[in-house]
């Protein structure tokens, strides 16, 4: 019997707790733990003093399976020193496995001042839940003595700030599981959270709310807890209702008629609350049918046949291709997020079919990304078990569908990637599979929010930099939008190009549409629940909607090849005003995103015709005016520089300015942290069982500087040239030979240097930044950094400060230098070796000694 406020928050629940929530709890086999075979005083010894962060990690792993003191002792101490994330999160998981016992030395935690511990401790109680509310609870009572009697120790204000972080999240996770527990359970649920809210509200600076922050709480704390009792409370007064309702069946209908209308006068919030459980359950069947049928027919176009197999998979009993030997083998749909359980529900639906293969296979189907405890548990059975699994994005199968003779490239191109013997590292293209991207979160969520909000984006990084994977992840994330993308690679050279970019953006919307639209394929209502969209807008489907759908996706024209863009602009906005009710009857939230990839390539040059000019500016000025004025459409935008939105004024005589001047707020894609880097190729490695150790994950990441496609490549080659050779093992000592001088190993990457930094540089004419990573890379020996006014000095006359001031805000927003403020100064050098050492491969020993300080 869900509330409204829990379905209104459900979805944000999922996304912001998942990586500690009730899943955690249930990883008892996998990487990094090991048998409690051993005594535990072999264990903490291990966890205290060996240098190895693996072995540390699993001796933390199995002193989560000893409630005895010593074990907690040593755990707390790892979570105060242990400065390996990975060990500190085993010797968290296994304080939770430990459960009550680990409390009051948890609650002990809250008060130092090492604020991982203190993270630590919290993420800990809050998993462990209502016990340790208890318990903390207790210690605030406690506190509230101390404060009465004028007593305010250090620790105090650090045990009411984290029990400020501890409770509401207790309160939110029972409030979600409100459906799932026992009535004696939901009673001291209840219970519980009433004394812990009556405890933290007796501190006498939340009463008044004169100044809540002193006293370690915030209001917004105490309205969470407040909410969440509220909504259990609702629901305990729900099911009694429902008890009520069972036994008034059993004596007589009128009785039951009789308390019926009693209920709906006086309560009929919870008769809607009852009915909605209903039509949950109900719209749940109906969104896996849905979602089974587009499989289905997703499969059909690979030239596979499947059989329904369970409520929410399929089996899949022939297939063309490299998956032919591993049939039957099941597919799994997931509605929402996938977590560690179903891998294993995979793998067990595997084995349960009989086949030909002695290595077992599974594909896995999801909506949202999978979490961390996903990608472990999958790492692990690929290498314990040998399973392959296949994990594709729904958005992805969705995307093939509209073009049917894509669904089996689609699949060779995951299989490719995730059957034995694959590369994981060696991405060439751009990264459509979230699981192979990372990093980027911080960016993807403000982008998400400039875009529906309709703000222009413009998109600028080095080539191969991640700027078609974050605008393929960016369509993943916001699929509730109709999403056009373009790669405008093929326009260049085109001198009436307008007519098919409008064309292009107009079929692909008008595909949407038909493939979505209720009316368009005689679709009922059930689509709509399908993809969480109220009903409200079916009733909004009249005669003339469809009429106009109609008109538009079955005799829609394009506009001719060689129209002048100028003389389409009226008629491409009313296309545009038809189809967007229409992607929002089909169950689409405004504004449309448009993403232009390659935008360069129809960038006017002062050598290009006026007619070329017009028709940038007539395609991006009806864009702006969808954006700016009717808001509509949101445009984004992405290049390696950013001059389309910097130049005003075209240099053909006659022309108008550029619409788009200043019009988009520039982001660079900035290179990865350590920790990103570290991250990447550890949860890749772990899926093709490969290990760096920590000297190589760091090497990796200062030669590359950062950029995780060098990053990647040079990977790429350790995994080729070391890691097959010592049991996916690579360490330092065997990487550096490699890393050292990588040009001479792979050719492809010294490729990328030329192609893709320098003759983008070359081309573009952009002498001032060539003639600083010369500067930078002929002095880096002697002067490892340069200050501002000696680059200057030694680049003037040739340069003005103007043109240098343009050339170092570019290299340094794309990654290449690395600026240091010191004092009143500015220090610059070089922030990736690998092109310093290809530019020295590209200059003769005189040309270096000219380019020195």
């Amino acid at each position: 019997m869900l509330t409204q406020a829990k379905r209104n928050c459900y979805t944000l629940l999922i996304i912001a707790c998942i990586s500690i929530s009730f899943p955690l709890l249930r990883v008892n086999q996998g990487w990094g733990q090991e048998s409690v075979d051993k005594e535990p005083s072999s264990y903490i010894e291990q966890l205290k003093n060996d240098d190895d962060w693996r072995k540390r990690s699993q001796a933390a792993s199995a002193l989560g399976k000893i409630s005895l003191e010593p074990a907690i002792s040593a755990l707390i101490t790892a979570l105060k020193t242990e400065q390996d994330e990975v060990v500190r999160l085993r010797a968290t998981f296994a304080l939770i496995e430990i459960g009550l016992p680990a409390v009051p030395e948890l609650i002990e935690t809250l008060k130092v001042d090492n604020l991982s511990a203190r993270y630590s401790a919290c993420l800990a109680l809050s998993e462990i839940g209502l016990s340790a509310l208890d318990d903390l609870t207790g210690e605030l009572e406690r506190e509230l003595e101390k404060l009465e009697k004028l007593e305010n120790p250090p620790n105090l204000e650090l045990i009411r700030t984290n029990a400020a972080c501890v409770a509401p999240k207790i309160a939110k996770k029972y409030q979600s599981q409100a459906e799932s527990l026992s009535m004696s359970d939901l009673e001291k649920v209840i219970s519980y959270l009433k004394t812990a809210q009556n405890t933290i509200s007796s501190f006498p600076n939340i009463e008044n709310n004169t100044n809540p922050s002193d006293a370690g709480f915030k209001q917004e704390d105490i309205e969470t807890i407040r909410e969440s009792l509220t909504i259990l409370n609702d629901e305990r007064r729900c099911r009694r209702l429902y008890q009520i309702s069972q036994i008034f069946i059993t004596f007589v209908l009128l009785s039951i008629i009789g308390g019926i209308i009693i209920i709906i006068r006086r309560r009929p919030d919870l008769i809607l609350r009852f009915s909605r459980v209903l039509v949950q359950s109900k719209e749940q069947n109906e969104r896996f049918d849905h979602f089974r049928s587009q499989v289905q027919q997703f499969c059909q176009h690979t030239g596979a046949t499947t059989s329904r197999q369970g409520k929410r998979s399929l089996k899949l009993t022939s297939i063309p291709g490299r998956l032919k030997s591993y049939t039957p083998l099941p597919i799994m749909l997931t509605l929402d997020q996938p977590v560690a359980e179903d891998v294993t529900e995979l793998v067990k639906q595997s084995s349960q079919l009989t086949g030909n293969s002695q290595q077992k296979a599974g594909i896995m189907l999801y909506r949202e990304p999978p979490d961390t405890l996903f990608r472990m548990r999958m790492a692990e059975v690929r290498l314990r078990d040998h399973f392959i699994l296949i994990p594709i994005p729904f958005a992805a199968i969705e995307q093939a569908l509209l073009d049917s003779n894509t669904a089996s490239g689609l699949l060779a191109r995951y299989t490719d990637r995730y059957l034995p013997g694959a590369d994981l590292f060696n991405d060439r293209n751009a990264i459509g599979d979230t699981l192979s991207f990372f990093g980027r979160v911080e960016l993807l969520n403000r982008l998400e929010e400039e875009l529906r909000r309709n703000q222009g984006i413009g998109l600028f990084g080095l080539r191969k930099s991640g700027k078609t994977s974050i605008l393929l992840q960016l369509s993943f994330a916001m699929r509730q939008h109709p999403v056009v993308y373009i790669d405008l690679q093929s326009y260049g050279g085109k001198q009436r190009y307008g007519a098919e970019l409008l064309n292009q953006v107009l079929q692909q919307l008008i595909k949407l549409v038909n493939e979505h639209h209720p009316q368009s394929k005689s679709a009922n209502l059930n689509w709509f629940r399908s993809r969480h969209f109220s009903a409200r807008s079916a009733k909004a489907l009249t005669t003339n909607s469809v009429r106009s759908a109609k008109a538009l996706t079955t005799n829609f024209k394009p506009f001719p090849q060689d129209s002048p863009a100028p003389d389409l602009i009226s008629e491409f906005t009313q296309h545009i005003n038809t189809l967007s009710p229409l992607l929002q009857e089909a169950g689409y939230h405004l504004p449309i995103l448009c993403f232009l990839d390659e935008i360069e390539r129809i960038l006017p040059t002062k050598t290009d015709p006026k007619e070329r000019t017009e028709e940038f500016n007539a395609c991006f000025g009806v864009l702006r005016v969808l954006s700016q004025e009717q808001r509509q459409l949101s445009l984004l935008v992405a290049d390696v520089h950013a001059d389309c939105n910097r130049i005003n004024q075209w240099q053909q005589p006659d022309v108008p300015t550029n619409p788009v001047f200043s019009f988009f707020k520039e982001y660079f894609v900035s290179p990865f942290s350590q920790s990103e880097t570290t991250r990447m190729l550890t949860d890749i490695g772990e899926l093709m069982g490969v290990t760096f150790d920590q000297a190589t994950q760091i090497a990796i990441h200062r030669e590359s500087g950062g950029h995780p496609f060098i990053a990647r490549q040079l990977a790429s080659l350790l995994y080729e040239r070391v890691a097959l050779e010592n049991k996916g093992e690579i360490n330092l000592s065997a990487a550096q030979r490699y890393l050292n001088k990588p040009f001479t190993y792979s050719g492809f990457l010294k490729d990328y240097f030329s192609q893709n930094i320098w003759a983008d540089l070359d081309k573009r004419h952009f002498t001032c930044a060539i003639a600083l990573l010369k500067l930078l890379t002929c002095t880096q020996e002697t002067q490892p950094q340069i200050t501002e006014e000696a680059l200057f000095a030694r680049l003037n006359p040739e340069f003005t400060e103007s043109q240098c001031l343009d050339a170092l805000l570019w290299l340094e927003a794309v990654g290449l230098i690395h600026r240091d403020a010191i004092a009143d100064k500015d220090y610059y050098q070089l922030q990736v070796p690998l092109l310093s050492r290809w530019l020295r491969m590209q200059m003769k020993p005189e040309e270096m000694q000219q380019w020195q300080l």
